[in-house]
C-alpha cells in the first residue's frame, strides 16, 4: 500500500473499502483443505473426518457470505460521512468521536475495530463498533482518511 499522505488536498472525493480478496481467498483454500481431508477421514470412519467437515462447510460458507457482500464496499467515506455495510449513513458532523481501536481476549485473540462516538438529534451519544478485519485498508490507513475527510468537512 501506498503511504496516504495527511494533506487534504490529494484526498479522494469518495474511497471505497472492501474486504480483501486475499482473505476471502485464503478462507476459501482452508474451507477447501477441511473439506478434503474431513472428506478422507469420513471415508475411512474416523469421527475427526466429521469434525473436519462441518468446520470447512462453516468456514466455505463464511467465505461465501464474505464474497457477496464484496458486490459493494464494506466502508464508504466521502467529504459528507460515513456509509457503513449496512447502508446506514453517518454524517461527520454527527460523529463525536471516531477511533481506530485494538480489542482482544485474553491477548491471544485480537482485533481491530473503528468505534464510533455518534450523536443524535437530541444530543445523545451511542457507540457503533465497526470490525476492520481483512479488508483491503490497514486500520491505520483507514484512521488517517477519517481524520482527513473530518478536516476537509470542517468537523
Amino acid at each position: 500500500m501506498s503511504h496516504i499522505k495527511m494533506d487534504n488536498t490529494s484526498l479522494a472525493e469518495v474511497t471505497e473499502i472492501y474486504f480483501s480478496t486475499t482473505s476471502i481467498t485464503i478462507y476459501y483454500v482452508v474451507g477447501a483443505c477441511f473439506l478434503g481431508i474431513g472428506i478422507y477421514l469420513a471415508i475411512h470412519k474416523r469421527w475427526l473426518g466429521f469434525l473436519l467437515l462441518f468446520i470447512g462447510i462453516i468456514v466455505v460458507v463464511h467465505a461465501c457470505k464474505i464474497s457477496k457482500q464484496n458486490e459493494k464496499p464494506y466502508l464508504l467515506l466521502n467529504n459528507y460521512g460515513i456509509k457503513t455495510s449496512n447502508n446506514t449513513f453517518i454524517p461527520w458532523e454527527n460523529i463525536d468521536s471516531a477511533q481506530v481501536l485494538l480489542g482482544g481476549v485474553g491477548g491471544r485473540y485480537h482485533k481491530w475495530y473503528l468505534k464510533l462516538k455518534i450523536k443524535d438529534k437530541d444530543d445523545h451519544v451511542q457507540d457503533m463498533n465497526i470490525d476492520l478485519r481483512d479488508l483491503t485498508l490497514s486500520p491505520k490507513e483507514i484512521q488517517n482518511l477519517i481524520h482527513q475527510y473530518q478536516v476537509k468537512a470542517g468537523n
